[in-house]
């Protein structure tokens, strides 16, 4: 137990990651502090022995991107890229993004709806095409996201075009699929016929069991669900404990 609430405190603090303003080689603590990192948390992150370097990050100069923002990241083991390719993607961030989410995610629940989600299919083949060097052949990723972010990693891991390269999936208060209607559909004990069950076995949704989280509520989601307590001093989702 103490490996795997281990494992999801340190996926968490990728998918934070995904809110920094990252470029290519070493992480910025700075950069990561300012998106809501401890000190001592951003210094470990960054450092050579155990920490992360930044292999890519998608393209943030496209008017159309519709707030789509994701990083490539490895982990480093005494210096050394060890091959464990994560892809951190960004959630809602501004209001363009919460618009997105009301409507595609929290009413439609259908990744195909929802503009971002072309975005990232576009970023993962840009990043699988063998002649731009940033994955082999054979390399898998470990997918996470938090909120809309972890709403589009679910939709990856089922996506029949991509579900053979994902390894593991981690979301943090993400919606499921089908939005408020697929909630009604659960609720009943009728399958989502969104739901790949293919996939369930990679995804992991960790989700706050208390407060107010209209967005992870909504829908059934892909994977394995397990509620988490977040203390009311530390509401970020790098303060998630086991309920």
């Amino acid at each position: 137990m103490a490996n795997a609430l281990k494992t999801y405190f340190d996926f968490s603090q990728l998918s934070m990651a995904a809110y920094a303003s990252l470029i290519p080689g070493s992480p910025s603590a700075i950069a990561l502090t300012g998106a809501g990192f401890s000190t001592p948390l951003a210094n470990q992150f960054v450092s050579t022995n155990n920490g992360y370097e930044v292999r890519s990050v998608s393209p943030s100069n496209d008017p159309l991107s519709f707030g789509f923002s994701a990083t490539l990241l490895e982990k480093l083991d005494n210096g050394n890229r060890t091959g464990q390719f994560t892809l951190a993607i960004r959630g809602t961030d501004d209001a363009a993004d919460f618009l997105i989410d009301a409507v595609s995610v929290g009413i439609l629940g259908s990744e195909n709806l929802n503009p971002q989600y072309g975005k990232l299919k576009d970023y993962v083949d840009f990043l699988l095409d063998l002649d731009n060097g940033f994955l082999t052949a054979t390399d898998k990723l470990i997918v996470t996201g938090h909120s809309l972010g972890g709403f589009l990693a679910q939709g990856l891991a089922a996506d029949s075009a991509y579900a053979s390269r994902i390894d593991k999936v981690y979301t943090y208060n993400a919606p499921g699929f089908g939005g408020a209607a697929g909630t009604i559909l659960e609720a009943l004990g009728v399958t989502n016929p969104l739901i790949d069950a293919a996939s369930a076995a990679k995804v992991t949704n960790l989700v706050a069991s208390n407060g107010l989280s209209p967005i992870a509520g909504l829908g059934a989601h892909i994977g394995q669900v397990l509620p988490v307590f977040i203390g009311e001093e530390n509401g970020d989702i790098l303060h998630y404990r086991a309920a």
